[in-house]
């Protein structure tokens, strides 16, 4: 995830992960794109819905990368010295049904 068209990949592919979904685009302005960011990790709901589709997918984790605010969504870690945040998924919670 990162608002405007800049998913850089190369890190995943170099540490042997495979990217199952990329999210961001050149199609808004970038205020409207930190709102949806906003709408992402400020509602609860919304963000579930998005992190099961991730899952469904087989993603383990998401990468979020130039976030232009702190995170305070619960189970999302600051990557050390960047502005990039990181959320690792458990089991579906749809898992066995």
């Amino acid at each position: 995830m990162s608002p405007g068209n800049d998913i850089r990949c190369t890190w995943a592919y170099a540490a042997g992960l495979h990217v199952v979904a990329a999210v961001g685009n050149d199609a808004y302005g970038r205020k409207n794109q930190v709102q949806d960011l906003h709408l992402f990790f400020d509602s609860p709901s919304v963000q579930a819905e998005v992190l099961e589709l991730f899952r469904g997918q087989g993603a383990v984790a998401v990468v979020a990368t130039e976030i232009p605010f702190d995170v305070s969504s619960p189970g999302w870690r600051r990557a050390p010295g960047s502005k990039a945040w990181v959320f690792l998924l458990g089991p579906s919670s749809s898992a066995g049904n």
